[in-house]
């Protein structure tokens, strides 16, 4: 069982043959961040609006204005972000350590799948993000 916010969630890709492989708590930090990032990514604002959330290598790696040409022309593909997708709490896909995080933005056509990864220092900070895209089968 892992605990988001107080709420206890069982990550499918964590469940095997009923037993829980994976006790976590998450960091208060991880949480924060990835509240920020979600309400980011949802309302299509720019990833640069997020930067004091980030070690100095995560845009260099991808620079903002690319990460934000890849998110709209994924929400062009897939759809806008759905107006209410419910609590970040009920999204979480996985979180395989208190650093990580694994969620869900449901779209018209499908989802995003969402992971933050922060890298622990006195003050963590997000050392990765990244968003892929989940296109629904056709119905």
């Amino acid at each position: 069982m892992l605990l988001y916010d107080g709420e206890a969630y069982h990550p499918r890709e964590r469940i095997r043959g009923g037993v829980v492989a994976h006790r976590a708590e998450l960091w208060p930090e991880t949480r924060a961040a990835a509240d920020r990032l979600d309400a980011l990514v949802r309302a299509g604002a720019p990833i640069a609006s997020a930067t004091d959330l980030f070690s100095s290598n995560v845009l260099r790696d991808v620079p903002a204005d690319v990460r934000d040409a890849r998110l709209r022309a994924t929400f062009d593909h897939i759809g806008p972000a759905v107006a209410d997708p419910g609590s970040l709490a009920v999204r979480v896909l996985e979180a395989p350590e208190a650093s990580t995080l694994v969620w869900s933005i449901p779209t018209e056509r499908g989802a995003l799948e969402c992971r933050v990864h922060l890298m622990g220092l006195s003050h963590p900070i997000v050392q990765a993000f990244e968003v892929t895209p989940r296109r629904s089968p056709p119905s």
